[in-house]
């Protein structure tokens, strides 16, 4: 939930499979356009509006993820699939009640005809009895999902609520997220001082700050960064560093650029496998 979902595409196509008549006949090309159209019509498909044209371009995933939520709840679109054992007990159930049903609104029903439904439902009764039980089961698990879901977005809504967004992973960036959201405490006692290092708080909130921006941080790391050829790592040269610095403008008397260079080569020493050419921060080194 992110950057994927910026355009607005992947969200435009969803909708035209699940709720159509909500939709235009076709989204327009013009990306901000199309975005006021999908909030149009995913308004439409909902008791609550959830779904802004910011949460979409800031690609604010918490909000996706409950917009895709409240979707599952109010258009799930799962029908069960025609070649499926789901469809076939479901297809039995109906052809059951409708000739029971076609049965008693004839105008000539008798004890003839109901005798011979008697007899149809008996000979089957063990099929009619695994297609009940199979779509009793079915009902139960979609409405356990249908409760864990709901829970889902009341969890993640009133975390929104009260400042604190929850940020949504996929496995990649569960595997990312340790990468640029742990400081480590020796480094910093190191460069600031561990009169800052030790003071209650400072860094519970300075990481706190790291996982509410990890993309954002990744996507400054994939910009800077260069390509080991020797064994085709990524990483952050002294070079970039310095870039970085100069982008952000963050020259002051107590940050100059020999500042950076010491603490660079402070990371990179210890490491005595890298050569020269090889010299650059890795992830957990850059943050």
């Amino acid at each position: 939930f992110g950057s994927d979902l910026q355009d607005g595409l992947a969200i435009s196509q969803l909708l035209q499979v699940i709720a159509p008549e909500v939709c235009p006949l076709k989204f327009s090309p013009d990306r901000e356009q199309r975005l006021d159209e999908i909030i149009a019509a995913a308004a439409q498909c909902a008791d609550f509006e959830l779904l802004t044209v910011n949460a979409v371009v800031e690609g604010q995933s918490d909000m996706l993820a409950c917009f895709l939520a409240q979707m599952l709840l109010t258009h799930p679109n799962l029908s069960a699939r025609s070649d499926s054992l789901l469809a076939m007990h479901l297809h039995l159930l109906e052809q059951v009640c409708s000739d029971g049903l076609a049965l008693l609104a004839s105008p000539n029903r008798g004890p003839a005809e109901a005798m011979k439904l008697c007899l149809d439902l008996e000979a089957r009764w063990s099929e009619f009895t695994l297609a009940t039980q199979a779509i009793q089961e079915a009902v139960k698990t979609m409405a356990g999902v249908k409760d864990r879901v709901q829970l889902f977005l009341a969890e993640t809504l009133s975390h929104r609520a009260r400042g604190q967004p929850k940020t949504m992973l996929d496995a990649k960036e569960v595997r990312e997220f340790m990468f640029y959201t742990s400081l480590n405490q020796e480094h910093l006692g190191a460069i600031l001082g561990r009169d800052v290092v030790d003071m209650p708080g400072s860094l519970a909130k300075v990481e706190d700050m790291l996982r509410r921006h990890f993309r954002l941080l990744r996507d400054i790391f994939r910009h800077y960064c260069v390509q080991n050829p020797s064994h085709g790592s990524q990483g952050i040269t002294l070079e970039g560093l310095l870039k970085i610095f100069q982008d952000c403008k963050l020259r002051s008397k107590e940050l100059a650029p020999h500042h950076l260079e010491v603490i660079f080569n402070d990371h990179v020493q210890a490491d005595s496998s890298k050569h020269n050419d090889e010299r650059s921060l890795a992830p957990h080194e850059y943050i």
